[in-house]
């Protein structure tokens, strides 16, 4: 069949609609690939250098944005804990590049992943600005070598930012999982460069119970707090703004002392069977937490620490006089090597095999002192505790946080004695500096504990008296002189001598 013209105008007709439908949809389609790539290829900030060198003339870099987004979940009774992180930072000195090594820290309990680090590069033709993108490409593992720590399982991920030069934008997003939900980090806002943004925010389902701690000075007026929901989902959100940079002072309290932060506690989870995990409501739930971690140690009660502890205390005539040798026997026999790898930071190790090895950390120390005192018939008890580098108390923050230490309490002629074997020439009942005021939790059984505080020790005790004698004989100036030391100036002297 011969088309007919009219048939053949209105076919040409239809392809050319047909064609400037493609040809829209083809513009469109570019539009939006360029755009995206465009959009790719910009920081999510865009800074403007020359305001912020001027807000911050002395720093040599700003992060424009920190953010933590953590999402909390709790189904088949299975804890699922992420958290989303964002940095962005912007460079604004020629020395800023130091900004541009990284390494991100994490422990056993965390595993990283989606890692994504770039630099964007301000390329500026005309009046109109483009960035260039410079994708990490290396990132190295490494294991962290911390002075004082012998081994632990802390690693790092190490890389640099490429390209990161003054106008430059660094930017780096990634995940942390755990399944630890006792575990949980505080977020400082503060950091070690000025901080246009910092953020930290929390999801979490209804079946999922929180609380959250706001602590540091000014913390109040100066984070900010809101609440959101999603369907079931409820988000808290905190964020402080130009925020100054950490500024380390020598022989300053730790930050924690002083600088806002934020730590969410995990309270609760509910099973759709309505069973309830409980986690960190209150100091009986961390006590019960840390009992259920220890409650297998040192179950063997006819161990051979008791042979060293029989001849140690065979005369003695006084439980005090038992606790004195036996301290002071840990103290010269039992080196102490950290060792922080996984539940391993929590949990000590068994006597026997701190007597075999005669090295261990402060646990192990403790372990030891314990199994010995009860051998000499002595109530004694495995002891957490928090040095004075930690500003919290247990009833304030229930959570592990507060405590990096371990420790012994004996129970001797009605009185708590700490005992800190750590302390190499430490007198016996004198507590180690590092502890005295702070609160302890003692483990009287797997139910039953106490907090006690330990007490600070008069300043009479910690005395030095010189006495210097002179004479001139021949001419000539001669003398003697005697120096006493006591309490912790003598502990001191013996540490270095």
């Amino acid at each position: 069949m011969t088309p007919t013209p009219k048939y053949i105008s209105a076919l040409f007709t239809l392809s050319l609609g047909i064609g400037k439908y493609l040809v829209k949809r083809a513009t469109v389609l570019f539009l939006l690939l360029f755009c995206s790539y465009i959009w790719a290829q910009q920081p999510i900030h865009v800074a403007d250098t020359a305001t912020l060198r001027r807000q911050y003339p002395d720093d040599y870099a700003a992060y424009l944005l920190r953010s933590e987004h953590l999402r909390i979940d709790y189904s088949n009774k299975v804890w699922d804990i992420t958290k989303d992180i964002t940095e962005e930072m912007v460079c604004l000195h020629p020395l800023g590049q130091v900004y541009g090594s990284r390494s991100l820290v994490y422990s056993g309990f965390e595993q990283l992943s989606d890692i994504e680090a770039q630099t964007f590069v301000p390329i500026k033709k005309g009046n109109k600005m483009r960035y260039d993108t410079y994708r990490v490409e290396h990132i190295e593992d490494k294991n962290v070598m911390a002075g004082g720590i012998f081994y632990s399982d802390y690693k790092e991920k190490e890389f640099v930012f490429p390209a990161f030069t003054p106008g430059a934008t660094a930017q780096l997003q990634y995940r942390e999982t755990t399944q630890e939900p006792h575990l949980l980090t505080p977020f400082f806002f503060a950091s070690n460069a000025p901080t246009l943004r910092a953020e930290f925010s929390v999801t979490v389902p209804p079946q999922v119970k929180i609380s959250y701690k706001l602590l540091g000075e000014n913390a109040d007026s100066l984070v900010q707090f809101s609440r959101s929901t999603d369907g079931a989902m409820t988000t808290y959100t905190w964020v402080m703004t130009n925020v100054n940079k950490l500024e380390g002072e020598e022989s300053a309290p730790n930050i924690s002392y002083y600088t806002p932060h934020l730590v969410i506690l995990i309270n609760e989870g509910k099973a759709l069977d309505g069973t309830t995990q409980t986690v960190l409501n209150d100091e009986k739930g961390l006590y019960q937490w840390y009992s259920s971690l220890v409650k297998d140690v040192n179950q063997q009660t006819d161990g051979p620490y008791n042979i060293p502890s029989m001849r140690l205390y065979k005369g003695a005539k006084s439980d005090a006089e038992k606790s004195r040798r036996i301290f002071a026997w840990v103290q010269k026999n039992i080196k102490y090597i950290a060792f922080e790898d996984g539940l391993g930071g929590f949990v000590p190790r068994e006597a026997k095999d701190i007597l075999l090895k005669k090295y261990g950390d402060c646990k192990d120390m403790s372990s030891i002192t314990v199994a010995m005192h009860r051998s000499a018939g002595i109530p004694a008890y495995l002891t957490w505790i928090g040095t004075r580098d930690k500003p919290y108390t247990y009833r304030q923050l229930p959570a592990p946080i507060v405590d990096n230490h371990m420790i012994a309490c004996a129970k001797i002629d009605g009185k708590d004695v700490f005992l800190d074997a750590t302390g190499s020439y430490l007198p016996f009942g004198l507590p180690t500096s590092m502890i005295q005021g702070k609160e302890a939790l003692v483990g009287i059984d797997a139910d039953r504990y106490e907090i006690l505080t330990v007490p600070i020790i008069d300043k009479e005790n910690n005395r030095s008296q010189e006495n210097i004698r002179l004479r001139i004989e021949d001419k000539t100036l001669k003398g003697k002189a005697e120096l006493e030391l006591m309490g912790y100036k003598r502990h001191l002297w013996n540490m270095i001598a």
